[in-house]
């Protein structure tokens, strides 16, 4: 859940949901970690249910996410004094 938080303080319309085991998708093992429905992470699978902070950024932005700027993205002029 941290990598989860640590997303949205990056990045602008993503929306995270973590859903309990008994509502997962059938065949599903918990932990996982789905992008839409592409599957990053499972428990015994794939990344044995750690996903790659990376990936799924990668992702993420493949399908529109947009990082927030950065305090060094904006001229020195406009930053509160």
């Amino acid at each position: 859940m941290a990598m989860a938080f640590s997303i949205l303080d990056q990045y602008k319309n993503v929306k995270i949901e973590i859903v309990p085991k008994g509502k997962l998708k059938p065949g599903l093992k918990a932990p996982a970690v789905l992008v839409d429905d592409l599957l990053l992470a499972e428990d015994g699978g794939k990344g044995n249910g750690v996903a790659d902070k990376q990936e799924v950024i990668a992702e993420l932005l493949k399908r529109g996410a947009v990082p927030y700027p950065k305090d060094d993205d904006f001229p020195e002029d406009s930053k509160e004094k």
